[in-house]
């Protein structure tokens, strides 16, 4: 995947993925979309005043356990993916 690497964040710039979003919503009011396989930290993000239209998106595929899957599934505001629909989506093919 080509992928502009100043947009690709870690651990490594010790902040939380909240605080990057809301660094990212800072700078451009762009649609922004967040994947991830932690629920704990896509709780933590709906719960973060100003990340209320940040599209987030759950991979089951990731560290998840299976109650987290099925808490993820009960979310509203979670996009579950398989790692099929997950790479269907990323190549546009699919509309979320």
């Amino acid at each position: 995947m080509d992928f502009p690497e100043e947009y690709l964040f870690g651990l490594d710039r010790k902040k939380k993925k909240e605080e990057h979003l809301l660094d990212i919503l800072a700078d451009s009011p762009a649609e922004v979309h967040f994947v991830e396989d932690r629920l704990e930290t896509l709780q933590r993000i709906e719960k973060t005043k100003g990340l209320e239209n940040v599209k987030l998106h759950y991979a089951p595929w990731g560290y998840g356990t299976d109650q987290d899957d099925k808490d993820a599934a009960a979310d509203p505001r979670l996009v579950l993916h398989t790692l099929q629909d997950f790479n269907r989506w990323l190549s546009g093919m699919d509309a979320y």
